[in-house]
C-alpha cells in the first residue's frame, strides 16, 4: 500500500514539473490582431531608423496546412508561421519589389524549418537542411539548397521598456551550399508571452518598445 501510495505521488510529482514546462506556443503568440512595434538601429551607419510595426492576420492555408500571417507592412514582408508543442514552423516568406510593390517574390521552403526546437533549453543544437524555391509571377522559380544550424544560447536578459524580461537567445548560421566560405549568422532572442524581442544580424538590431 505504502509503495502504491509512493508511485502515485512520484509520478504526480514528475507530472506537476512537465506541466510547468513552457512550450513553444508561449513563445511566439498568433492570435489574429496582436501587434508589436520595434525599434530598428543600422549598424553600418550608425544610425536609428524608423520603427518598425509587425502584426498577426488572420490565418490563412499554405499547401496542407493553415499558418498565421505575420506581416511587417512598412518593409513589404509577410511570413507564414505556424506553432505547436514541437517548435515555432516557418513554411515561407513573400516581399514585395521596392519599386513594384504589387510584386510579392515568395521563398519557399520545401520541407518547415523549426525556429524553436525542444526541448527548450541551453544547449539544444539542431540543423534544417532543405531547398528554398524563389517565386515570383509565375516566370521565375528558382531553388537553392540551404543548411541552417540553430542553438539555444539560453536565457539571456533584455530590456524592454526600462523593465528586463528573460528571453531565450536563439543563434542561426545560413550556409547557401554545401560550401558556404560566407555564412550568414543572426540571433534572435523570444521571451514567454511576448514573442520575439530582440534580432540582430551582421547589419542591424531589432529591439522590441
Amino acid at each position: 500500500m505504502k509503495r502504491g501510495f509512493l508511485i502515485i505521488s512520484v509520478v504526480l510529482f514528475f507530472g506537476a514539473v512537465f506541466a510547468l514546462e513552457y512550450s513553444p506556443k508561449d513563445y511566439c503568440p498568433l492570435e489574429p490582431g496582436s501587434k508589436w512595434t520595434y525599434g530598428l538601429f543600422n549598424k553600418k551607419e550608425n544610425k536609428q531608423r524608423a520603427d518598425v510595426q509587425a502584426s498577426v492576420n488572420k490565418p490563412e492555408k499554405y499547401g496542407k496546412l493553415e499558418y498565421s500571417l505575420y506581416e511587417v507592412p512598412s518593409r513589404g514582408i509577410r511570413c507564414f508561421v505556424r506553432a505547436d508543442d514541437e517548435g515555432i514552423w516557418v513554411k515561407a516568406a513573400q516581399m514585395n519589389l521596392p519599386v513594384l510593390s504589387f510584386i510579392y517574390v515568395t521563398l519557399e521552403l520545401e520541407n518547415e524549418a523549426n525556429i524553436l526546437a525542444v526541448p527548450i533549453q541551453a544547449g539544444k543544437k539542431w540543423r534544417y537542411e532543405g531547398n528554398v524555391k524563389v517565386k515570383t509571377l509565375l516566370i521565375i522559380n528558382i531553388k537553392a539548397k540551404v543548411i541552417v544550424d540553430m542553438e539555444n544560447k539560453g536565457l539571456e536578459e533584455v530590456s524592454v521598456n526600462g523593465n528586463t524580461v528573460n528571453a531565450y537567445h536563439i543563434s542561426a548560421r545560413v550556409n547557401r551550399n554545401l560550401v558556404d566560405n560566407n555564412p550568414m549568422t543572426g540571433s534572435c532572442w523570444m521571451a514567454n508571452g511576448i514573442g520575439l524581442v530582440k534580432a540582430e544580424t551582421a547589419n542591424s538590431r531589432l529591439t522590441i518598445k
